[in-house]
C-alpha cells in the first residue's frame, strides 16, 4: 500500500483511494487527476473537475503543506450544488489553508474541515463542521463576520458544529460566529477553546439554539459594539463550560445574553470583568430569562501575579511573561510591548528601549570605570615602589 494511504489511515481519517480526491502543494491542476500519484494543486480546480460526478459529497484529502493562493482560500460554489464538501488533512500543524482575508462560500453547501489549520479565511456557508482544527487570523475584520451561516435563502437546515477545535489569539473587528438567518440555526460546540480573541462578539444570532459542552472561553476581550454580548443567542444548554479572564469593555454589553431560556450546569466562572468590575455568577448570568441548575455552577478566580501567566487553562502553574511583553495588576494576559518599547521576561510594564539600553550599558560603564580607577591605582603604586627602590640604590 502506498505511503500516503498509510499516513491517512494512521491518523484515523483515511478513506479508500476511490473516496479521496488528493491534493498536494506540489500537484498540478493541468496534469493531475486526483489520484495519490497525480494530485491536484488547488481546492477550486479539484472541485470543479469532479462537480458533475458528485451527488452527495466530495472528499478532498490534503497532503501536508501550506495551501495558499486564490484558488485555495477564496473558492465559491454554484447555488445549484447541495452536496457536502469534506476537506481533510493530517493534522493542524502540517496541513494548513492560508488565506488573505478572502472568503469561502456556497449557497447550499455543507462544508466540513477535519484536522486542518485555517488562517485568514472568511467562511460563508449554510452549514459548517470543524473537527480537530485550529482557526486564527492576522486580519482585523473591518466589520464583517469571520464565520457566517444562514446568509442564503436555503431550504437546508442552518448549522454549525465545532468539535475539538481551537480559535486562538487574534483581533477581529466583527463577530466571530454568527447566524444571519431569522430561521432556526443550530450551533453544537464541544471540547473547543476560544482563547485570547478580541472581537465584538464570539457567538451571535437571535435565532441560534446553542448546545455547548466542555468548552473554554479564556482571556477574550469584547470591545464596545451594538452586539449584545460575548455570547448572544435565542436559547440553549451549556454543560461543563469554563469562562475565565474574559473582559467586557462596555457596561452596555454582557458576558452572556439570551432571548429565551438557557440551562447551565457544571460550569465554572471566574475572573471575568465588565467595564472594570469583576463579575460573579449572578452578574455573568444576569441577562438570562431563565436559568436552571445554577447550584451546580462554581465561581473561582485564580490569577497569576503581575509579570506572569497561566501555563495552561486547567492549571495553577504560573510562568514569566516572555521578553518584550508585560502583565500588570489588572491585565488578564501578557501584552506585547509597543515597537519602540522593550521589557525583560517577567515584566509588569514596558520601558522605552533607550532606558533599557541605559539600564544595561550604565552598569557595564560603571564597572569599567571602577576597574580602570583600581587598575590605575595599582599601576601608580607599582610605579612608586619602583621609584623608591631606585632612590635607595
Amino acid at each position: 500500500m502506498r505511503v500516503g494511504l498509510l499516513l491517512f489511515t494512521f491518523f484515523g481519517i483515511a478513506l479508500s483511494s476511490t473516496d479521496c480526491i488528493y491534493l498536494s502543494v506540489n500537484g498540478s491542476d493541468t496534469s493531475g487527476n486526483g489520484t495519490y500519484d497525480r494530485p491536484y494543486r488547488t481546492i477550486q480546480n479539484a472541485v470543479d473537475a469532479h462537480a458533475t460526478e458528485i451527488t452527495t459529497e466530495i472528499i478532498l484529502c490534503l497532503m501536508p503543506g501550506r495551501y495558499s493562493g486564490h484558488l485555495n482560500n477564496d473558492f465559491f460554489f454554484s447555488n445549484t450544488w447541495q452536496w457536502s464538501l469534506i476537506i481533510q488533512g493530517i493534522d493542524q500543524e502540517s496541513t494548513k489553508i492560508i488565506g488573505d482575508g478572502s472568503g469561502v462560500g456556497g449557497t447550499r453547501m455543507s462544508l466540513h474541515f477535519q484536522q486542518i489549520g485555517i488562517e485568514d479565511v472568511v467562511i460563508n456557508v449554510d452549514a459548517l463542521y470543524m473537527t480537530n482544527c485550529t482557526l486564527t487570523t492576522r486580519n482585523t475584520g473591518n466589520g464583517i463576520d469571520l464565520i457566517t451561516v444562514g446568509l442564503h435563502n436555503s431550504t437546508n437546515p442552518f448549522k454549525i458544529v465545532l468539535s475539538s477545535t481551537i480559535l486562538d489569539n487574534f483581533l477581529w473587528n466583527g463577530r466571530v460566529i454568527t447566524c444571519a438567518s431569522t430561521l432556526p440555526c443550530q450551533a453544537n460546540i464541544s471540547r473547543t477553546i476560544f482563547r485570547n480573541i478580541t472581537t465584538t462578539s464570539i457567538i451571535q444570532g437571535s435565532s441560534t439554539i446553542l448546545n455547548l459542552e466542555s468548552t473554554v472561553f479564556h482571556g477574550n476581550t469584547i470591545i464596545p459594539s451594538d452586539s449584545e454580548a460575548m455570547i448572544a443567542i435565542k436559547m440553549g444548554r451549556l454543560t461543563g463550560a469554563t469562562f475565565m479572564l474574559n473582559t467586557i469593555e462596555s457596561n452596555q454589553n454582557q458576558l452572556i445574553a439570551a432571548n429565551g431560556s438557557v440551562t447551565i450546569t457544571d460550569s465554572v466562572f471566574g475572573c471575568n470583568y465588565q467595564d472594570g468590575i469583576s463579575l460573579d455568577i449572578d452578574g455573568a448570568l444576569s441577562r438570562f430569562n431563565a436559568t436552571d441548575a445554577s447550584q451546580r455552577n462554581t465561581f473561582t478566580c485564580f490569577q497569576c501575579p503581575p509579570g506572569s501567566f497561566q501555563s495552561s487553562i486547567d492549571t495553577t502553574q504560573c510562568m514569566p511573561c516572555p521578553i518584550d511583553t508585560y502583565k500588570g495588576e489588572t491585565d488578564g494576559q501578557c501584552t506585547p510591548c509597543n515597537r519602540w518599547e522593550s521589557s525583560p521576561a517577567g515584566s509588569i510594564r514596558c520601558r522605552e528601549r533607550l532606558w533599557m539600553i541605559l539600564a544595561i550599558v550604565c552598569p557595564i560603564v560603571f564597572v569599567a570605570i571602577v576597574a580602570t580607577i583600581i587598575l590605575g591605582i595599582i599601576r601608580r603604586r607599582r610605579a612608586m615602589d619602583k621609584h623608591r627602590q631606585y632612590t635607595k640604590i
